[in-house]
């Protein structure tokens, strides 16, 4: 499924040269990078406040701590990702992945799935309404998405 993806998208990384595309991929990467190391720090330096967000969710507490302890830890596992070369396109699959399953959830939020509106996230993020983190999720995946292809196609030039 990603090649029929790659392939549509390759006339369009096929009319950028090199350099443009490498430009394009470092940020991309970064702008990921700082989305998730803000999200999983912020987690972690306000974690009473974080552990009870997340047992306001609509969810079982029993999930709790695979919340907990699992969402900051996949955030720091895509910087990783993210910031060493050779494994960037993973990194782009895991923020692409990531930041669809949380514009899901919001999405299911917004429809009133749940039957209420939980509380919103941590850090700077809280002060937005959940339509307007619907948005910003929304750019975040156009931008992994990009840095996906991207990376795709410098992978493929280069025989990664």
């Amino acid at each position: 499924m990603l090649n029929k993806v790659f392939k549509a998208s390759s006339s369009v990384s096929d009319n950028i040269s090199s350099t443009s595309r490498k430009y394009v991929i470092e940020i991309c990467a970064a702008l990921l990078t700082l989305l998730f190391l803000y999200t999983s720090l912020s987690k972690l330096l306000t974690f009473d406040d974080y552990v009870g967000q997340i047992n306001n969710q609509p969810f079982d507490n029993y999930y709790t701590p695979y919340f907990v302890y699992g969402l900051p830890a996949t955030e720091f596992i895509a910087v990783i990702l993210l910031f060493i070369n050779r494994t960037r396109l993973l990194g782009f699959v895991l923020s692409l992945f990531m930041m669809t399953m949380f514009t899901g959830y919001i999405v299911l939020v917004l429809a009133n799935f749940y039957g209420r509106i939980p509380c919103s996230c941590g850090g700077v993020i809280n002060h937005i309404t959940w339509k307007q983190h619907l948005w910003f999720n929304f750019f975040f995946i156009i931008v992994a998405l990009t840095g996906l292809i991207f990376q795709y196609k410098e992978n493929r030039i280069h025989g990664l």
